[in-house]
Formats: structure tokens, C-alpha cells, sequence
């Protein structure tokens, strides 16, 4: 017999999916979409920095990993946004999304990690040419029930949310792995208070939170989907060694059934 959290699971996804026949039915249907949706949006900021990185050349280290000694005097800060021993975003996006550890493997052999990049050249230039485009100053990243809204304040017409907007990677994996370091524009990630609707439109969604709790004597989940539209960018020249920065230009708010159904904006300057 299911447990309670997993009945509550397939009912939050009923909401997501709706009911047409082509959509996700099963909890492992459910579980896959989540996983893809989270691997297109790592796909994507991946393809956004090897674009914005295509400038960087890295053959002098074609034949080792990227050692201490060798990123002091080439290092910058699209090599530091990957792990070692990985000296490219185009490698380790080969990595990310085939799950193949090849190269990580073999960190110590000189001769196999030569043997193993020729195999690979390849899917690198594959990545690098569908690079072209994605443009690193618009990249989009669709949150799934990733905001929560506390209440509505009738009197000035605001929808209250007070939370940060993250662009977030963590949580169990499918077929792929990894993730890119970087830091928010300015040190810290954007912050929404909250949101301008009419009271209209805010009774729409409080009825919509109420029609799909998933349990009748507590209160319902007041969560919304987004897409973040962000900006990959490279941190000043006398930071080389430094991270990749992404810079948050706009969230748009949609009810938790998908990124149709839109509640509103805010766009930073």
C-alpha cells in the first residue's frame, strides 16, 4: 500500500501534468519529466558558457589535467567554473551529460587522457557548434514550484512571496551529473518581495491553491512555477581565476501546472 508522501506526490502531479493522454502518468513518468526538465536547464547554462568562452584556447593542456602549477599561469574563469581534472566547459559538458568518467578516471595517465580527448573531439565540437546558439546573455531556466507565495495584500495589491531567486542544480540526478560553479552578479542572488496583480487575479489563484491541496485539513501548498531569464557573464580581467557570474534579469511567475498559465514579472535592471 502507498505511503502518505507518496500519494501526495502523485497528486501534486496530476496538477502539473493535467490529464490529456500524452502527458506523464505514472510516478516514474512523473520522476523522469522532473529529472529531464532539470538536465535541459543545466544543458542549457552549459552551452551558454562554452558560447561565451569560445574564445579560450586550451590546447597547451591537451596532454595533462589541469594541474596547480599550469592553471596559476593559464587558469581563467571558465576553466574554474568546471571541476578538475576537466580543462574545458565543452569536456566537461561531454562528462555532465554522458556520465562518462573516462577522464576523471585516468587523471593520472598523461598517455590515456591524450588517447581518451581524441575520442572525444568529436562530441566537443558537437557541443561547441550547438553552442553557437544558445546566446549567453539570455538563457532561460524553468523552476518547478521553486517559489512560494505567503498571502495577498488587498489594501496596496501585492502578491506577497519575500524569497530569493536561485538557479539551483542540487537534489538526486539521472543519467548525468555534475554541475557548473559560478557566483550571482554583485555577490548574492536576487530577491523578490513581492508581486503586483489585481485582486481579481489573486482570488483566481487562491482558488486554484484550494482546489488542488492534497490534503482537506491542511492548508494548501502555495507554490508557483518560474522561468528565469539570466546572463552568463565573465568576471573582470584581474579576476581571471575567478568564477563564472550569472546575472538574473527576469523572473516570470506561472501557476504550478506547468510554464503556461502566467501570474506576472519582475525585471531587474
Amino acid at each position: 500500500m502507498r505511503n502518505l508522501k507518496t500519494i501526495k506526490l502523485a497528486l501534486l502531479f496530476i496538477g502539473l501534468v493535467g490529464c490529456n493522454e500524452s502527458a506523464p502518468q505514472t510516478l516514474e513518468d512523473i520522476e523522469k519529466f522532473k529529472l529531464e526538465t532539470k538536465k535541459d536547464n543545466l544543458r542549457t547554462m552549459f552551452l551558454g558558457a562554452i558560447n561565451l568562452c569560445s574564445d579560450i584556447d586550451y590546447s597547451n593542456y591537451l596532454d595533462n589535467p589541469r594541474s596547480n602549477e599550469e592553471y596559476k599561469k593559464g587558469g581563467n574563469c571558465c576553466s574554474n567554473s568546471v571541476q578538475k581534472p576537466y580543462i574545458s566547459l565543452a569536456e566537461y559538458y561531454v562528462y555532465a551529460m554522458d556520465g562518462d568518467r573516462s577522464i576523471s578516471i585516468n587523471s593520472d595517465n598523461p598517455f590515456k587522457l591524450k588517447e581518451i580527448r581524441k575520442q572525444w573531439q568529436e562530441k566537443i565540437e558537437k557541443a561547441e557548434e550547438e553552442a553557437k546558439d544558445y546566446d549567453s546573455k539570455a538563457l532561460v531556466y524553468k523552476g518547478f514550484r521553486n517559489v512560494s507565495v505567503n498571502t495577498y495584500d488587498v489594501p496596496s495589491g501585492k502578491l506577497i512571496i519575500n524569497q530569493s531567486i536561485l538557479i539551483d542544480f542540487g537534489g538526486r540526478q539521472g543519467n548525468w551529473y555534475g554541475k557548473l560553479d559560478f557566483r550571482y552578479k554583485g555577490g548574492k542572488s536576487r530577491h523578490v518581495k513581492d508581486l503586483d496583480i489585481s485582486a481579481d487575479e489573486a482570488e483566481k489563484l487562491f482558488d486554484y491553491f484550494e482546489e488542488n491541496k492534497t490534503h482537506p485539513k491542511f492548508p494548501p501548498s502555495k507554490q508557483l512555477n518560474t522561468i528565469i531569464t539570466y546572463a552568463l557573464e565573465k568576471p573582470e580581467p584581474d579576476h581571471r581565476l575567478g568564477l563564472l557570474i550569472v546575472n538574473v534579469k527576469k523572473v516570470e511567475f506561472y501557476y504550478p501546472n506547468g510554464w503556461d498559465n502566467k501570474v506576472g514579472e519582475i525585471v531587474f535592471k
